[in-house]
C-alpha cells in the first residue's frame, strides 16, 4: 500500500509538469504558426523580432524541461527514500533472524 500511495503521488507531481510543458510547447507552436502565416506581410525587422521571441520561448521551454526533470528526480528520492529504507530494514531483520 505504501508503494501505491507513493507512486500515485509521484504520478500526480509528474503530470503537473507535463501539463505545463505541453502548454509551453503549444504556445511556441502557435506563435511559430502565426509567424509562418504572416511572414509574407511583415517587414524584416518584425520578422527578426518574432524569431527572437520564438528563440526565447524555445530556450525557456528547454530550461523549464531540465528544471522539471531535476525536481521530479528530487521528489522521487524524497518519496521513495523512506520506502526503500523500510525495505532495507526488513531485509536486514530477516537476515539477522536467519543468522
Amino acid at each position: 500500500p505504501d508503494y501505491k500511495v507513493t507512486n500515485k503521488t509521484l504520478e500526480t507531481y509528474v503530470d503537473q509538469f507535463q501539463k505545463q510543458i505541453k502548454n509551453k510547447q503549444d504556445e511556441l507552436q502557435r506563435k511559430y504558426d502565426e509567424l509562418m502565416a504572416e511572414r509574407d506581410n511583415l517587414i524584416p525587422e518584425v520578422i527578426q523580432e518574432k524569431e527572437r521571441e520564438l528563440q526565447q520561448l524555445q530556450e525557456g521551454l528547454q530550461g523549464f524541461s531540465i528544471d522539471s526533470q531535476q525536481k521530479i528526480a528530487a521528489k522521487r528520492s524524497e518519496l521513495l527514500g523512506p520506502l526503500l529504507k523500510k525495505v532495507s530494514d526488513s531485509i536486514a531483520e530477516v537476515a539477522k533472524e536467519k543468522g
